[in-house]
């Protein structure tokens, strides 16, 4: 008796652990859309392969590294000139590599981003770049992390820590430890490494600026989710499953990884917030003979309700920004030329 006891008890066990509540993916419904028309801003500055884009106060501050000595780069936001560049490439102190996360600190004037080779924070300050003096950069190892960071993002006098693995966020205090840790994931699939590999594919993560919330949203797929931060810890507030993360597992990674296929419904690829809204460069679904359609601009309330669509036609977006006047984009025109544009949203 206690062995057919013990049998049924292994055989739910395994059908619990095999098995999943079916998630309801909705789609985007967009309640409006609205085409916009912009002017370039400045037409002399040569792009190589622009990432993403940040606003503090009158400039315009754009990721560009790729083939590039220098990987960020100053504009006027009212006329578009370029007005210099900074961030080297290299090993050294204040160089980067593969730079990741823009995030600006008006209190301290610092635009801070995190180089995840070398493991170290780098703050960048404004008035001493724009005086063009060599002293311009603070560095923070994160060496006592005892685990690999995909992004930091400034948060009060520290800063919010993403992880790509078991640890999904952390909060560390001024002494660079960590004061509170958020390991959930919304539950996707089964295999809990892929699961986790979904929301670190590509991630897309922003802090409001008031630094009371936090919005994921995948790059497979398409899900968003919002973060209360309140009292130095992190908790989910609302999950949105728009679309089903369509990927294939890569061979010979430990933990698992994933890639795209020609099914894959990309998601956001570009987020920017305001203590407004969300806004995002989404692909979405894929036409008839499985294209995808033309990027457009998604704008979502820090409820995770789709709000409005952006459309323009001067191309395809990449970095955008946003402020109280103005939406900015880095447009891919049909020549495969970027350039940057400047769309007055409110008319």
């Amino acid at each position: 008796m206690k062995k057919f006891i013990f049998s049924i008890l292994v055989l739910i066990f395994f059908i619990s652990s095999c098995t999943q509540e079916k998630i309801q993916y909705t789609g985007i419904n967009i309640p409006l859309k609205k085409e916009l028309k912009g002017s370039v801003l400045n037409t002399t500055f040569i792009f190589s392969s622009p990432q993403e884009m940040i606003i503090v106060d009158s400039l315009l501050i754009v990721h560009d590294s790729y083939n590039r000595d220098t990987c960020f780069h100053i504009f006027n936001k009212i006329n578009g000139k370029h007005i210099g560049s900074f961030g080297n490439k290299g090993r050294g102190p204040g160089e980067v590599i593969f730079p990741s996360s823009l995030n600006y600190n008006p209190k301290t004037k610092t635009l801070t981003t995190y180089e995840a080779n070398l493991r170290k924070i780098i703050k960048y300050n404004i008035p001493d770049v724009l005086a063009q003096n060599t002293t311009s950069f603070s560095e923070i190892k994160l060496n006592s992390i005892p685990f690999f960071v995909l992004q930091a993002i400034p948060f009060n006098d520290a800063f919010i820590i993403r992880g790509n693995a078991q640890v999904r966020f952390a909060i560390t205090d001024t002494n660079n430890k960590i004061s509170h840790q958020f390991d959930n994931y919304p539950k996707l699939v089964i295999d809990k490494e892929e699961n986790r590999a979904i929301f670190n594919y590509a991630p897309q993560c922003v802090l409001r600026p008031d630094g009371s919330k936090l919005a994921t949203i995948t790059y497979i797929g398409g899900v968003l989710e919002i973060f209360d931060v309140k009292n130095n810890a992190i908790t989910s507030n609302t999950i949105k499953y728009f679309n089903e993360p369509i990927y294939k597992s890569v061979e010979g990674f430990k933990p698992k990884w994933i890639g795209t296929t020609p099914l894959t419904v990309v998601g956001c690829d570009n987020i920017y917030a305001t203590n407004e809204n969300i806004y995002c460069i989404y692909e979405g679904e894929l036409t008839k003979d499985n294209e995808p359609e033309p990027k457009k601009i998604l704008v979502f309330n820090w409820d995770g309700t789709p709000q409005l669509q952006y459309e323009i036609h001067e191309g395809l977006p990449n970095g955008i920004a946003v402020d109280e006047d103005n939406l900015y984009c880095i447009v891919m025109n049909k020549d495969y030329e970027y350039q940057l544009y400047k769309y007055d949203y409110k008319n």
